[in-house]
């Protein structure tokens, strides 16, 4: 399936009411996970610890 294709069919998917700024979030999420499959098919992960060291040096408040 082509990206037009999916962004239509996500498009449709909307409520008739989706505004133009729900639409473009909702396709740059999509593109978001995509880019995001294609760096685990790539084998560019990120190991949990370093997940957890960035979590732990957020902000609390």
């Amino acid at each position: 399936m082509t990206d037009k294709t999916q962004a239509l069919q996500a498009i449709d998917k909307m409520p008739e009411s989706a505004s133009m700024r729900e639409i473009v979030e909702r396709l740059a999420f999509m593109a978001g996970i995509r880019e995001g499959l294609e760096q685990l098919d790539r084998g560019q992960k990120i190991p949990i610890s370093a997940i957890e060291k960035k979590i732990r040096a957020w902000p609390t408040k």
